[in-house]
């Protein structure tokens, strides 16, 4: 397979290595070179190996402080990405998050092609990605039939990426990329067939993992920080978000867990982004709509109008009836005295 990831950087230096100049860490490739390169934010060493089942990147980052990274896809992929003790943000170029990893796991993905920005916080991070031959890796849903969804989920979608969940590199994969590091042999044949069994053993044991639901922490937590803000967004107007149970009963956590849920998900503890939303959401319709206040006050959660008013007042300095008279409300009255004193 040819390759399909092009990093766009200022490079101070390149230089190619052979495999007696580098420390051998868990993801080098020993049987290929390898290339130092140096920016201003660090050193990269990247390794590059295609066989007939996956074309495979590795990337080593050494930063002395954060470096942003602009690649391309020339085009869709669809890859495995491991990743030890590597933490990175992709966004498209419309700043939208694409994919996010915090700690060490193993995931894979389908992207689209397009431009794509990667940051990564100063440290060191150790990435493979195995761009998989798309024929073959479809044709193992039977065998693997979690991953599945994958294809299902990417197909007639305009996600730029669709992911399978992020897993914990278990022991046994751990030793095939131990075992990988310590190939020795160049013969073209035995290391086709080396690699090839590495790929397969790797996605078994991802499928594995997948099977027994065990997911990395961060990955966990984003899956109950998007529920959460679903229950909140759909539960605002009623009494239940006044009670810290809803929320842990639902997304199955502790107290001290879902205040922290909670910061991540909405920047401010849990009762008082109830107040910030149905505030806002109360803004909104004071200003587009012609609607009486009291029944804006029910609709954000609020049975007595009167009190809605002081803690509308109390939050924005300003009166519901004077926020009208500035919006679609205000206008028509307005409009309506003029034509009767043209």
């Amino acid at each position: 397979m040819k390759p399909n990831i092009k990093l766009h950087f200022k490079a101070k230096n390149v230089q190619n290595l052979d495999s007696n100049s580098r420390i051998v860490t868990e993801l080098s490739l020993p049987f290929v070179e390898s290339t130092l390169i140096s920016v201003n934010e660090g050193t990269l060493i990247h390794q590059k190996h295609s066989s007939f089942l996956c074309f495979v990147d590795v990337w080593e980052y050494t930063l002395d402080k954060p470096l942003i990274l602009n690649y391309s896809l020339a085009k869709s992929a669809l890859m495995m990405i491991i990743c030890v003790d590597a933490q990175f943000k992709c966004t498209d170029r419309g700043n939208r998050e694409v994919l996010e990893v915090m700690e060490t796991c193993c995931c894979m993905v389908q992207q689209k092609s397009g431009n794509y920005t990667v940051e990564f916080p100063a440290g060191k991070h150790r990435i493979m990605t195995l761009r998989l031959r798309p024929e073959w890796i479809s044709g193992k849903t039977i065998e693997f039939p979690k991953l599945e969804p994958l294809f299902q989920k990417f197909n007639g979608s305009d996600d730029l990426l669709s992911a399978l969940p992020q897993c914990p590199l278990t022991r046994n994969t751990k030793r095939a990329l131990n075992q990988l590091s310590a190939i020795k042999t160049s013969t073209e044949g035995k290391l086709e067939i080396a690699f090839n069994l590495f790929i397969v053993t790797l996605i078994g044991n991802y499928h594995d993992t997948l099977k027994k639901n065990k997911y990395v922490t961060s990955f966990i937590h984003k899956e109950k920080i998007a529920i959460l803000k679903n229950l909140m967004h759909e539960n605002f107007a009623t009494e239940l978000v006044d009670d810290p149970s809803f929320f842990t009963d639902k997304l199955q956590v502790s107290y001290k867990l879902l205040a922290t849920l909670a910061l991540k998900a909405l920047n401010m503890p849990i009762h008082k982004y109830v107040i910030y939303y149905r505030m806002h959401k109360a803004l909104k319709e004071l200003m587009l709509t012609d609607k009486k206040i009291s029944v804006i006050a029910r609709e954000v959660g609020y049975s007595d109008p009167h009190y809605f008013s002081r803690a509308y007042y109390k939050y924005f300095k300003v009166r519901p009836s004077e926020t009208q008279e500035l919006g679609i409300s205000g206008k028509k009255k307005i409009s309506r005295v003029r034509k009767q004193n043209p």
